[in-house]
């Protein structure tokens, strides 16, 4: 896995992550709706000391090259809008 190669490729300890990705990349499909709401509640975990994942896999990515292409449909209220991104 690209993540896995990069991280020990810039020395960042990726904790929790691989056995997450490993589990996600065992489903027979990741195809998935996703539905955004606003979460006003506390967060459940307060203690401070919270595995930083965005920070683990942005120091993993560093120094890495790519070419996305990216099409996504977005849907707001009446207004719909096609967000292609190469």
């Amino acid at each position: 896995m690209l993540l896995i190669a990069q991280a020990a490729k810039n020395n960042v300890d990726l904790g929790p992550l691989v056995d997450q990705f490993n589990y996600v990349l065992g489903l027979a499909s990741t195809a998935t709706t996703i539905t955004t709401a606003v979460d006003t509640a506390a967060p459940t975990c307060v203690s401070g000391a919270q595995f930083d994942v965005f920070g683990a896999i942005l120091n993993s990515l560093k120094n890495l090259d790519v070419n996305l292409q990216i099409q996504s449909k977005l849907h707001l209220d009446d207004y719909a809008a096609s967000l292609n991104f190469n």
